[in-house]
């Protein structure tokens, strides 16, 4: 249903093995125009 609305890429942070930011980065080539939390999780929210 993500892709339909424009979404590229969807990842689980529990499938990643290191630093989630640092992945990400990786993934965008240095950041993302808009990303979405599904969690809910403020500590997620705020993560460096």
């Amino acid at each position: 249903m993500g892709r339909k609305f424009g979404m590229t890429d969807f990842v689980n942070p529990s499938k990643i093995d290191g630093d989630l930011v640092a992945h990400l980065v990786g993934l965008t080539g240095g950041g993302a125009d808009y990303t979405f939390d599904a969690t809910a999780i403020v500590s997620v929210m705020r993560t460096p």
